[in-house]
């Protein structure tokens, strides 16, 4: 199908549609025998159809780039480094984000675990009370600064985080499996109804992190 600026500007006796019907008519009229439409040079079809991008935007326009180049160097599990940057660009599926986008199959756009508050990124990560009960026994056992909505969050989108108590592994390491524990957890309670539960959440944290450091031993050859 030709697009509809192409047509108006070498056929501009054409009437385009402009509801949802398409009218046929305008297509038929130009098989009859008569005047000849002008010839459409393959030069100017591509000019015409020639893709033109809107300026891009910073997604994370608070991380310079030196520590957007530090965030590429912390030692992640690959999953929890993709979910780290899909945040960032406000790409999670939370409940808030699916009901804007189809209504329909998401009419609630509330939390499912707690059933009250609006399930936007920040609540679907961080602020739920069951997700924070993981955070603040993290925060409890691993960093040496007590927990709150804001030293969380500034950990997350500024990577301000606090001297780790572990010096096996750095704080970044150990915020990043938290932010994967919770999220493969979350989808087991949305797939497979099973409850989200903070102590089970934490001993897979413990596993991601063993794991990580395993991973490290061997990379430097402690191993």
């Amino acid at each position: 199908m030709i697009p509809a600026n192409i047509l108006a500007i070498c056929y501009p006796s054409l009437t385009l549609p402009t509801g949802s019907s398409i009218d046929v008519q305008p297509f038929l009229d130009g098989l009859v025998p008569g005047s000849a439409w002008p010839l459409l040079a393959l030069k100017d079809f591509r000019s015409l159809c020639k893709f033109h991008p809107s300026p891009t935007r910073s997604i994370v326009p608070t991380i310079s780039s030196r520590s957007l180049h530090r965030w590429w160097s912390i030692p992640l599990p690959h999953s929890a480094r993709n979910v780290w940057y899909c945040t960032w660009h406000k790409k999670i599926p939370c409940r808030s984000h699916l009901h804007f986008q189809i209504p329909l199959a998401f009419p609630d756009p509330t939390c499912a675990m707690c059933s009250g508050d609006l399930d936007l990124q920040t609540h679907f990560l961080f602020d739920c009370p069951a997700k924070l009960a993981v955070w603040s026994s993290i925060w409890t056992t691993l960093f040496a600064f007590p927990i709150t909505s804001d030293s969380i969050h500034s950990c997350f989108y500024l990577l301000n985080f606090p001297p780790s108590k572990d010096t096996t592994l750095s704080s970044a390491s150990i915020f990043g499996c938290t932010l994967l524990a919770i999220w493969q957890h979350h989808w087991l309670f949305v797939f497979d109804q099973v409850p989200f539960i903070p102590s089970a959440t934490l001993s897979t944290t413990h596993i991601l992190l063993n794991r990580l450091r395993n991973e490290i031993a061997l990379d430097h050859g402690s191993i």
